[in-house]
């Protein structure tokens, strides 16, 4: 019983820390005016990042992927980000 209590406390720690990254990431799109916070998704598991959606340049891609790199709690990055012609 001890073992799955703290297994779960395990799982709500590493949920609390992926969401608070991921509203980080989302924190700092809404602060860069060349992103559309609209047009990317943002999701965190484990620390991985996943950016979805549509920037408009590629440019901004560079940007939005370093944006998440550069945050806290971050281990890898995965985007699959399209430039909208």
């Amino acid at each position: 019983m001890r073992q799955k209590v703290q297994n779960a406390g395990d799982a709500i720690a590493d949920a609390t820390a992926d969401a608070r990254t991921t509203a980080d990431i989302k924190g700092k799109i809404l602060a860069t005016s060349d992103l559309s916070a609209m047009g990317i998704s943002v999701n965190t598991t484990g620390g991985k990042v996943t950016l979805s959606g549509t920037v408009s340049s590629a440019e901004n891609l560079g940007k939005a992927i370093k944006l998440a790199s550069d945050t806290d709690g971050v281990n890898e990055v995965v985007s699959t980000l399209q430039v909208k012609k």
